[in-house]
């Protein structure tokens, strides 16, 4: 009777084991999953400066918005293209 008590926790504590190896597994998983997929899209820059714009952390908004190419693509915008629509380029 003690042996087959000796058995069966070996199996609990086994299956133990198995569940918590199967979270830590999981949990990497999905660390991986937020830093190798969603911390990489544009979707994610922007909410961050969204945030950054919100708190108005300006050293924050300034690590995601490269100003020099948003002024210098919305100077071309508001000069260029209407001198273009003007002469029909």
């Amino acid at each position: 009777m003690a042996r087959a008590l000796s058995h069966a926790d070996a199996g609990a504590s086994q299956r133990k084991f198995r569940a918590a190896a199967g979270v830590i597994v999981l949990a990497i998983a999905v660390l991986a999953w937020y830093l190798g997929y969603y911390m990489q899209r544009p979707a994610y820059a922007l909410e961050q400066a969204a945030a950054a714009l919100t708190a108005h952390d300006a050293e924050a908004f300034q690590r995601r918005v490269n100003i020099n190419a948003v002024t210098a693509a919305g100077y071309d915008d508001l000069t260029l293209r209407p001198l273009f629509r003007a002469i029909h380029i």
